[in-house]
């Protein structure tokens, strides 16, 4: 696997950082899909430069039940406030 984690941008860190610790209050993983994929591949990976319309992340995590649900609802959501997006 490729270390890129020290090219990625501070903003972009921030929220996987966010999104990361979110996963980890209900003991689950989550993965990037999307857009931001292609291109931290392209950019990041292969020095491809590329332009995006929006700066959205797209990721997924997969949850035992509602509580879960709930509870990394809620953390991301205090952490969006934190963040102020």
């Amino acid at each position: 696997m490729l270390d890129i984690s020290n090219k990625i941008d501070s903003s972009t860190l921030e929220v996987l950082k966010y999104i990361s610790e979110a996963a980890d209050s209900v003991q689950v993983d989550f993965f990037i899909i999307g857009a931001t994929v292609r291109d931290i591949i392209f950019n990041l990976v292969h020095n491809i430069n590329i332009y995006r319309a929006t700066n959205d992340i797209d990721f997924s995590v997969r949850l035992r039940n509602w509580d879960d649900y709930k509870n990394i609802y809620q953390k991301l959501l205090i952490q969006c406030k934190l963040i102020s997006l």
